[in-house]
Formats: structure tokens, sequence, C-alpha cells
């Protein structure tokens, strides 16, 4: 058990090899799409029973950290593309039915870290953050302005070119940093448009616009990314909760 520096002895010996898998995965050990070694061959590592590594992968498997291939093996999970941004985005028609918003990236910078991405992204006073200002849109209409937060010291070849910038930001965040997105929170409350978004969506001044902030953890959940997200519902579009 002396390859495993980051357990916690108390846990179950499965527990134990699921937190090692992934601080492996997250150093960089196992990429995006890389294959782990065999079952027995990390039982040997560990000094465990296969059956205790199975159990392990079996878990992973389904936090889809990991997925198993018939015949192959088992692989580091890898965001498709075009659905990278479910479960994680909410906003539907009022039919229920998905809707893939695109974006438009108004601009990005660096910056020393604010307060409440101090406390979200759990920064020092003196970290710096990148920034990312965009608008969303849904057939043509634009529905969200949002402003997402990341800790440079994690993207630290994070470009800062627009043009280089998917719409999809997880599965970028995966694909060209190593950071991959395992769960996400959310606080929402109800706020007023400013100015520029008054003239962006078209409303009035007293118009309320859904403010939702989300924090976004990697798989050994740590803080990767703050996104503050104002979005205008107006008569087309409902924002949908699982809560299952």
């Amino acid at each position: 058990m002396d390859n495993m520096p980051y357990t916690v002895k108390s846990a179950p010996l499965y527990q134990q090899i699921k937190t090692t898998i992934v601080q492996r995965i997250v150093s960089g050990e196992w990429g995006p799409g890389s294959f782990l070694p065999s079952e027995q061959a990390l039982a040997q590592e560990y000094g465990v029973s296969q059956g205790t590594v199975r159990k392990a992968l079996d878990v992973l498997t389904q936090e889809k950290i990991l997925t198993r291939y018939q015949g192959k093996g088992t692989a580091v999970a890898v965001f498709e593309t075009d659905c990278s941004q479910f479960p994680f985005f909410q906003l539907q028609s009022r039919q229920g039915k998905n809707v893939f918003p695109s974006s438009k990236i108004l601009s990005i910078d660096g910056a020393q870290a604010s307060q409440d991405e101090q406390r979200l992204l759990q920064l020092a006073p003196e970290d710096r953050v990148i920034r990312i200002d965009r608008v969303r849109f849904i057939e043509g209409a634009p529905v969200i302005h949002e402003l997402v937060s990341l800790p440079a010291a994690r993207f630290p070849r994070f470009p800062f070119e627009v043009e280089k910038i998917p719409n999809t930001l997880y599965a970028y965040y995966q694909s060209h940093c190593g950071v991959t997105v395992g769960n996400v929170s959310e606080t929402i409350r109800i706020v007023a448009p400013t100015k520029a978004e008054e003239n962006l969506f078209h409303i009035r001044a007293s118009t309320p616009l859904l403010l939702v902030t989300r924090v976004g953890k990697d798989i050994a959940e740590q803080p990767v990314e703050m996104r503050e997200s104002r979005i205008y519902l107006g008569e087309n579009f409902q924002y949908a909760l699982n809560l299952g």
C-alpha cells in the first residue's frame, strides 16, 4: 500500500484505490482517452485483490470518470464535444427540449482574483485568474451574458486569442488543459440588468434576469471554474433542475 500517498487510511480499501487513481488522472499520468493498466496489473501494483481494484474501477465508471470498453479495457472518459455541456447546461424550451447554445466571446484577459473569486475558487489574494466574457445565443437570440473565471495556475497555457476558444469549454479544458470538470454546484437569484444587458437583450431596466453562479470542480473535488450567467429567459425558455 506504499504506492498510495493520497489515501485516507480509515477509508475502505477500494475507496483508497479509487482516490489514488483519481489523483493519478489529475496529475496527468493518464490523460483523456488513455487506457489504464489491467485490473491484474493494478492489483499487483497496489498489493490488493483484483476484486478490490474492480470495485474501485466500477465506482469510477459509474461516476463517468472512466469508461469500460468490451474486450479492450478501461480508459479515462473523454467529453464529447457536442454534448459536454450536458448534464450541466440547464436551459430548455418550454416544451422541455434541451437547447444547444452558441457563443460569442467578447474578451479574454487576466486579472488579480476578486474576493468572490478568491472565496469560490479557494485562491489567495495575490492569485490571478483568467476571465472570459461572452454572450450565448439560442436560435440566434442572445439569452445569456456570462463571465467565466479560471484559476490561472491551473491553466498556464490557456490562450488569450478569442478565435482559439471553442463553444464547449468543458471539452476544451479536458483536451487542451488536462482539467476535467467532474461536478458543479449552483446558486440562483434574481438581479436587475446592467445598462449593457438592457441593450443586449432589448429589455427594460425593470426586467428581471436570472443570475446563476456556478462553481465547477475537477474529479479530485478542487474548484477549477467559476461562472456567473445572467440569463434572460423571456417567454420561450425555462431553467431545468434535475434533483434525482
